[in-house]
Formats: C-alpha cells, sequence, structure tokens
C-alpha cells in the first residue's frame, strides 16, 4: 500500500516513508544538511498539548549539497505498536482532554554558503496521522515551500551638478515659507477638509467594515423603521454598536446598516 488516505494497522502495521529536502539559488552555494525524523504520539486540543511521546525514526547528514542537490532520508515506525501504545495511556491516564494524534515531524537544519552569503536556517516539516476507529487517516500537507530573498547593501559615490549648491539653499526658503503658509491657513480654518473629502478618507478607513451590495432606491419604501444618519463617520459607529456590516450601493452612493426592524442610512456627497 502506498500515498493512501489511510492505513489499517492490523493490515499493514509497518509504515515507511522518505523525506527529501532540497533547495534553489539565483547563483552558486554548498551547504550542509542535518535532517532528523521523529515520531511524536501525543494528545492535544485547542492549540493545547496534554501529553506527548517521542522518539527517533530516521536521519541523514549531507555535506556540500549544491543548489538543486537534495538530502534525503527514510523512516519507519509500527502503527500497530503506536495503537497499542495509545490504547495503554488511556488505560494508566483515564480520559484526557484533547484528541490523540500520531506526528512525523522532520527537522532540518541547513548550514553553509548561499549566493556568498552565510546561511544558517531550520525546518521543521510534519505530516499528521489520525486514530479514526481501526485505521489512521493521514493529513498530508503536501510538498512544503520556503522562500527567502538576501538583499545586499552596495556603497556608491554620488555626483552632483554645480546647480545643486544653489538650488538646495532655495528649495529650503520656499519649503519653510510653505510650510508657515500651511500652519497659518490650518490655523484660520481655510484648509479644512470637504465633506466629501472627509467621506472618502472614511470609506478608506473603515473599509473592512464596508460591503457592496444593492438597496432599494427609496430607502423609506419598507416596513422598516427607518433612520437618517447625517454622516458616513456616525453610520460607521452604528455598525460597530450594533456589530453589524455597512452596505455600500455604488450605483447609488448609498450606505445602510441593518438592525432588527431598523435600518440606517446616508448618502455622503462623495462627488
Amino acid at each position: 500500500m502506498r500515498n493512501q488516505r489511510a492505513y489499517f494497522p492490523l493490515i499493514s502495521p509497518r509504515l515507511t516513508g522518505e523525506y527529501q529536502f532540497q533547495y534553489t539559488a539565483s547563483g552558486d552555494g554548498a551547504v550542509d544538511v542535518d535532517i532528523t525524523v521523529l515520531s511524536i504520539v501525543q494528545s492535544r486540543g485547542d492549540g493545547t498539548v496534554f501529553w506527548q511521546q517521542t522518539r527517533e525514526i530516521g536521519s541523514t547528514t549531507a555535506a556540500d549539497v549544491e543548489p538543486g542537490g537534495s538530502a534525503n532520508t527514510e523512516f519507519e515506525f509500527n502503527l500497530n505498536q503506536t495503537r497499542l501504545q495509545l490504547e495503554r495511556v488511556e488505560e494508566t491516564l483515564g480520559e484526557t482532554p484533547g484528541d490523540p494524534i500520531v506526528v512525523v515531524q522532520a527537522q532540518t537544519q541547513m548550514t553553509g554558503q548561499v549566493n556568498g552569503r552565510t546561511v544558517n536556517r531550520e525546518f521543521v516539516d510534519e505530516i499528521r496521522f489520525i486514530p479514526d476507529g481501526d485505521s489512521f487517516v493521514v493529513n498530508d500537507p503536501g510538498e512544503m515551500t520556503n522562500t527567502s530573498r538576501q538583499v545586499r547593501s552596495v556603497t556608491t559615490t554620488r555626483e552632483y551638478s554645480p546647480i545643486r549648491s544653489i538650488g538646495g539653499p532655495a528649495i529650503l526658503v520656499v519649503s519653510v515659507g510653505g510650510l508657515a503658509s500651511l500652519v497659518l491657513l490650518r490655523r484660520r480654518n481655510q484648509i479644512a477638509l470637504s465633506p466629501a473629502e472627509r467621506d472618502r478618507l472614511t470609506h478608506v478607513e473603515y473599509a473592512e467594515w464596508i460591503s457592496i451590495g444593492t438597496l432599494s432606491e427609496d430607502p423609506h419604501d419598507s416596513e422598516l423603521n427607518v433612520v437618517e444618519m447625517s454622516s458616513l463617520v456616525d453610520l460607521v459607529n452604528v455598525a460597530a454598536d450594533a456589530g453589524e456590516r455597512v452596505v455600500y450601493d455604488p450605483a447609488q452612493e448609498r450606505y445602510a446598516v441593518f438592525d432588527g426592524d431598523r435600518m440606517y442610512f446616508c448618502t455622503p456627497p462623495l462627488q
């Protein structure tokens, strides 16, 4: 039996497999790879491990592995003995919280040089076998891929034209003057946001609350109690208090929140 969705310990008690580690690079490389494969029998629930027994079932070491090369290790364990192990733990501890699970975990250490840079990375990959009656169901994540990018800093000498010596101070003077003008206009409330600009910003800020939908053309043409809000900000506050979403109809540029027998809506000046 190979690559099955489930295995029956009483029929095929011995389970064998192979773990393969491979890497690629844009340039050259030579790394040492150490792989240890563990059989972990445990009970877990809601992210908590209540008990666990671990043993090594395979390992290998490969030196000077180049890009495209691989390091392989075979592993083997007895599913029937694992099933009996789970039964003994249950008899000893009684009914424990969580669900029993068997994990085959590959721990890989990769050290060396890739693209002229030193690398020292660890990888942990798992395949799980979940007891289901007289069988173990395989929860296979498939091929695991990890991608990383190397960044290199390069120092260069910048050459400036003679105009820079004049342009720099001139830009500084203009910038300071412009900043002073903005501060003055702000204090006089002459550059306040318009209602349309404020609503656009609100739409972007609260996008996670807003869903696209279609609303009736006349909000009052329904059996709901209709409440018109003065702004999109107020409508989003109502949605937050009610725990509901804001429905936006782009054709009518209208927003609405439905809360029980009430409908809150507003039509901001977005144009």
